[in-house]
């Protein structure tokens, strides 16, 4: 027997519904009270991306407060002025303009799912091909 005691259970389909207003909240009361704000901030879930342009000291004291302000909620952070993954893109800045590309992880493995197996017909369909 398993008992949840912080946090969403994975793979429950209202998880991404709660936590997705959860974190809502706490971003904006997050924000309310930082001295310095982020120029764009996007978030996803729980993964957020934030352009900065007050500094790196700033960005760490931001960093700090975020990591303070809620007891179960920690904040970790890939900074780059050039380039940093968000999600399934790589987002880079070259000369004042922002560009994408598709990002994989370096321990992605591209092992889909086979079409033999024994899944659903519409879920073999949305199979990536080349």
């Amino acid at each position: 027997m398993w008992l949840q005691i912080h946090g969403a259970a994975m793979g429950t389909c209202i998880a991404p519904s709660y936590t997705n207003l959860f974190m809502s909240e706490l971003e904006d009361k997050l924000l309310a009270s930082a001295a310095t704000k982020p120029k764009i901030r996007l978030r996803y879930i729980d993964d957020i991306f934030l352009i900065w342009t007050h500094g790196r000291s700033n960005l760490d004291t931001f960093i700090m407060h975020a990591n303070k302000f809620h007891p179960s909620i920690k904040f970790s952070s890939t900074t780059s002025s050039s380039h940093v993954p968000f999600l399934d893109v790589l987002i880079s800045l070259s000369n004042g303009i922002i560009h994408t590309d598709l990002y994989s992880k370096p321990t992605d493995t591209f092992n889909y799912l086979h079409w033999a197996s024994c899944h659903p017909y519409h879920t073999k369909r949305n199979i990536p091909t080349v």
